[in-house]
């Protein structure tokens, strides 16, 4: 295959992949922000948070997106730096990145939406605790789909 071509398929692959995350993403956001409102009093609370509406949604999930990118950019070029002198960071940098990205998110959710940043800051572990959970319901799934197909496969051909 031409190299010109895999760099467009890599191009275009890249695209359709933020744009898959970024829709499933807002829908998150927005599920983040109604279990945030739940458990802070329901409706007749005076701390809920407004739920963004899906364009607005999508805005801040791209936003988040990219400066976790750009955060993780910056963090992989220090332990490179680090290697390159004979050290070396570690685990310190992923925590940094777990640390860092619920806090941008944080930002911009008070940056586009009216509410505080400490309301902001629990929907933010919100959405991160809902990310994780589905992460790993999809890891279990994935997983004994592989477990039932690897026993299937060994009582045909033993």
């Amino acid at each position: 295959m031409d190299e010109g071509v895999e760099v467009v398929l890599i191009a275009v692959g890249v695209v359709v992949g933020i744009t898959i995350s970024t829709m499933i993403g807002a829908h998150i956001l927005r599920a983040a922000v109604a279990l945030y409102n739940g458990l802070a009093g329901g409706n007749n609370s005076n701390n809920l948070v407004p739920e963004p509406p899906v364009a607005k949604a999508i805005a801040i999930t791209f936003m988040t997106n990219l400066a976790a990118f750009i955060c993780g950019l910056l963090l992989g070029g220090m332990e490179v730096v680090e290697r390159a002198r004979g050290g070396g960071l570690g685990d310190n940098l992923q925590l940094v990145y777990f640390l860092v990205v619920p806090l941008v998110t944080a930002c911009l959710l008070c940056v586009m939406l009216p509410t505080t940043f400490v309301r902001a800051i629990f929907v933010a572990l919100c959405n991160f605790v809902m990310n994780v959970v589905i992460i790993g319901l999809g890891a279990a799934v994935g997983l004994t789909m592989l477990r039932v197909i690897g026993t299937l496969l060994h009582m045909l051909y033993g």
